[in-house]
Order: structure tokens, then C-alpha cells, then sequence
């Protein structure tokens, strides 16, 4: 069996085929294998332990598995989660329309730098001048 971010390679359909294994569930009294291969298409297998060999579902039990393990591992938002490589968890993503939470509430005349934004601006226009004398 191979554990969770392990990489391998099966033969499939006289081609080989590079996978990694994004979990070990057991469903019915039976351990799967969900992995992804190169393309991001998720596969299910079932280690033979007569054989010793990893043996692909067919697409009917593989459907099966995969909704199982999607609502343990997603729940309800599993499709607003990503894959995060630095964590190693699915992250949840924020809706574009939430916006910025709370700036709603930030009045303009709070604002602090106001008087850098106005310096910034006059520094602009000093460093237009001095690049059209340096290249004029």
C-alpha cells in the first residue's frame, strides 16, 4: 500500500501512468487507494493482496468511492476547496463578491497617510521631470 503524498507509476492500457496517492479510505471493510495522476483525474484502487498488485475500479465502483470520500474529506464546501502545497490541507476560498470585510466601515477622513499619498504624488511628477532632462 502506499501512504498519502507517496508517487508511483502503473502500466494502463500498455501505457505507464505516474500517480500520487491523496488518501487510504476504507469503505464496506475494504481499503481504496484515491489518487491523482499527472493530468489531476482521480482514480480508485484496491490492493489485491492475493495477487500483490494495485487493481483499478471500474468506473461505476470508482464513482461510488470517490463520492464517499469527497463528502468525509470535503463535506458540505468541497467545491470551494483548493489544494494548499505549503500546508498540505485544502484551503477554502474566499467569494470574490465578500470583497474587502469591513472597509465598508473606514471612513476616508481616518485615514492617517493621506498627507504620504499627496507627497507621493509630488515625488511623481519631480520624477517625470527629472527622467525627461536625463533623456531629452
Amino acid at each position: 500500500m502506499y501512504s498519502v503524498g507517496e508517487e508511483f507509476e502503473k502500466m494502463m492500457d500498455d501505457d505507464i501512468e505516474y500517480f500520487t496517492c491523496l488518501a487510504n479510505i476504507s469503505v464496506k471493510e475494504k481499503e481504496y487507494l484515491i489518487c491523482e495522476n499527472e493530468a489531476g483525474v482521480k482514480r480508485v484502487f484496491w490492493y489485491d493482496t492475493n495477487e500483490e498488485d494495485l487493481v483499478l475500479l471500474e468506473e461505476d465502483e470508482e464513482d461510488e468511492i470517490l463520492e464517499v470520500w469527497e463528502e468525509d474529506y470535503y463535506g458540505t464546501d468541497k467545491d470551494y476547496m483548493y489544494w494548499n502545497e505549503d500546508f498540505g490541507e485544502y484551503d477554502k476560498v474566499v467569494k470574490e463578491d465578500d470583497g474587502f470585510p469591513g472597509l465598508e466601515d473606514v471612513d476616508i477622513d481616518d485615514i492617517e497617510d493621506i498627507d504620504s499619498m499627496e507627497e507621493f504624488s509630488e515625488d511623481e511628477e519631480d520624477l517625470d521631470e527629472f527622467l525627461d532632462d536625463f533623456l531629452g
